[in-house]
């Protein structure tokens, strides 16, 4: 009988291991870190990262505290004029409240500024005066409480027996004798304060400037007033004498002023 030869058997294409095959089973080394990821390993980026998410915590409790109760910090206080019948007067009434929660403003060295007032005698003589400013007594506000404080002007401007008149010993050169008493028909006033924080730490606060009256024949106050379309500076009133009606207080005051602490008289370079 003829022997029967065997077939070859071919291998699978899974038994062939060629280069090209290998070359898949090569593993690849990494790429070396970046910049970026070699310095969030630092310890002192990571030291800083739990700094500033510590921070944001608590600027939130913070924002929520001031939320809830108000500035926890020393604060500016309100300051708003207290409408009165005869708010001709030379006596301002104001109400200063401390807006902070925490802090107490403690012997505040209250200054009153007058800006600008234009006045009548009994004899229907006018007067004018400017930048003159002066201490009028020291209050403590608790955190959180209002005071009622008075810009008592009328020991500034005083008629004298021969129809001068003085602020408080300093004498004005006028044209005309002055019969008492005066009336205001405007003015602009601010308050200020000096005071340190819990004793140490100065500092100084200034209100917005404060018009009387509001308008003509609109007997209110009117708080930061802004020029408006007609009117002019006090400087130009008193130099046109325009009628009071066209003048508009300044924004926020100017100086310098003349100051008086008691009887003594000094220059102040403004607020």
């Amino acid at each position: 009988m003829p022997k029967l030869r065997g077939t070859k058997k071919k291998p699978r294409p899974q038994d062939v291991v060629g280069p090209r095959l290998q070359a898949h089973r090569v593993q690849r080394e990494p790429p070396p870190p970046s910049l970026r990821e070699r310095i969030r390993h630092k310890w002192w980026f990571r030291t800083g990262e739990r700094i500033f998410a510590t921070f944001v915590v608590f600027l939130g409790i913070i924002g929520g505290l001031y939320g809830i109760w108000g500035p926890i910090w020393p604060t500016s206080p309100e300051i708003h004029p207290h409408e009165t019948l005869n708010g001709s007067s030379f006596i301002l009434p104001f109400t200063i409240r401390n807006t902070s929660v925490a802090f107490d403003m403690l012997n505040v060295e209250f200054t009153c500024g007058v800006d600008w007032v234009y006045f009548t005698d009994a004899r229907g003589n006018v007067g004018t005066f400017t930048d003159v400013a002066f201490f009028n007594g020291s209050y403590s506000i608790s955190a959180g409480q209002m005071i009622n404080y008075p810009c008592d002007a009328s020991e500034l401007v005083k008629v004298k027996s021969d129809g001068s008149l003085a602020l408080r010993n300093l004498p004005l050169q006028l044209p005309q004798p002055f019969f008492a008493p005066l009336t205001v028909k405007k003015m602009c006033v601010w308050i200020g304060g000096d005071y340190k924080i819990s004793g140490f730490i100065p500092r100084r606060f200034t209100s917005v400037m404060f018009q009387w009256p509001a308008a003509p024949m609109i007997n209110q106050w009117l708080e930061g007033p802004v020029h408006r379309p007609g009117t002019m500076s006090k400087m130009d009133q008193i130099m046109r004498a325009a009628p009071t009606e066209t003048v508009t207080c300044n924004p926020e005051p100017g100086g310098p002023y003349i100051l008086f602490t008691g009887e003594t008289v000094k220059q102040m370079l403004g607020r």
